[in-house]
């Protein structure tokens, strides 16, 4: 027997299951919320299989609001500068904004940190993404660390269904019913294998973003300069620095430093987080000395070397993490 493909798809497709899925997923980001409206806008729209229902949703650029809620919204809708607490992307293939299922997921992360920097912890955000493209190694390797770390330190409620010709699946992201951590600002996600590492690396909590940075020499001020910036939450790193004159930048992720290199280096670092302010500054400097600036656990050390305790600390701990960057990764 011959089945033209669409009246397959419908004849086998699972509407209960689909309709479940959804339902769920508007119960844990809130009846009363913009992306439930959006979710219920979803599976009201035209078309015959459920992928043609998100480019519906996607392709009307006046959809930025659903009743009385506005939320932020990536590729479709209004581009407006005013940070919402809800946020909706959506991909499908082909889609005639040009943008990739890298590109939604990046500005989600960029609403992540906006949203987390303007309401309250208290306050509810959420997430939603909408695609009917997946890769779960890219999604592990650039973007589940950082989305965790939102959800518990913004206490953000994130949603992933990907829609497919057939249906909705939920993509397996904290678990609402499950994941009573969510909402828990002390419980940082890190992405090693060892157990001394992570119970070290998470006294950073509080004080997840630190600098370092190397002026050139007095004389010489534009070669062997160099500054390393670290996110714990954002999973990022980045080091720039000269060499013969010219500026080069090398950017990566912080889980791909080794668990033995971060060990270290929190091990040496640690016992600053309590130093007196007085002991921030050296105030004696030489003339043709480089000076050094780090900016961790939001105090800021300025030194030169040659500097006592606790610079040479600094100083050790930096130039073994600068290394390790510079050479094994």
């Amino acid at each position: 027997m011959e089945f033209i493909y669409e009246d397959y798809v419908k004849s086998t497709r699972d509407e209960e299951e689909t309709g479940r899925i959804i339902s769920d997923a508007i119960h844990d980001v809130g009846e009363q919320s913009s992306c439930a409206s959006v979710l219920d806008q979803f599976r009201k729209e035209q078309g015959s299989l459920y992928t043609d229902k998100l480019k519906s949703l996607c392709e009307n650029p006046d959809k930025t609001e659903c009743g009385n809620f506005k939320y932020n919204s990536f590729p479709f809708g209004i581009s407006t500068n005013e940070v919402l607490p809800e946020f909706v992307g959506v991909y499908f293939n082909k889609n005639k904004y040009k943008k990739s299922l890298r590109d939604v997921l990046n500005e989600a992360k960029t609403q992540c940190v906006r949203m987390g920097k303007k309401y309250p912890f208290e306050s509810r955000k959420r997430v939603l993404i909408l695609t009917d493209t997946w890769n779960s190694y890219t999604f592990r390797r650039y973007y589940a660390l950082p989305f965790i770390n939102y959800a518990h330190q913004y206490n953000i409620t994130i949603v992933c269904l990907l829609v497919t010709d057939f249906g909705v699946t939920r993509i397996p992201f904290i678990n609402q019913r499950y994941g009573k951590h969510v909402g828990n600002s002390d419980v940082h996600v890190y992405d090693t294998n060892s157990a001394k590492a992570k119970n070290i690396l998470s006294k950073f909590i509080d004080f997840p973003h630190f600098e370092y940075e190397s002026q050139g020499s007095t004389l010489n001020r534009f070669d062997g300069a160099c500054r390393l910036s670290f996110d714990y939450i954002e999973n990022e790193y980045c080091y720039e620095y000269t060499k013969n004159y010219e500026g080069k930048v090398k950017k990566g992720m912080v889980s791909d430093i080794p668990d033995e290199v971060l060990e270290k280096f929190a091990l040496n670092v640690i016992g600053l987080a309590n130093i007196r302010e007085s002991c921030i500054k050296e105030d004696r400097y030489v003339l043709d000395a480089s000076e050094k600036t780090a900016v961790i656990f939001n105090r800021k050390f300025i030194w030169q070397l040659g500097d006592e305790e606790p610079f040479k600390t600094l100083q050790k701990a930096f130039s073994y993490l600068i290394n390790e960057i510079d050479t094994a990764i």
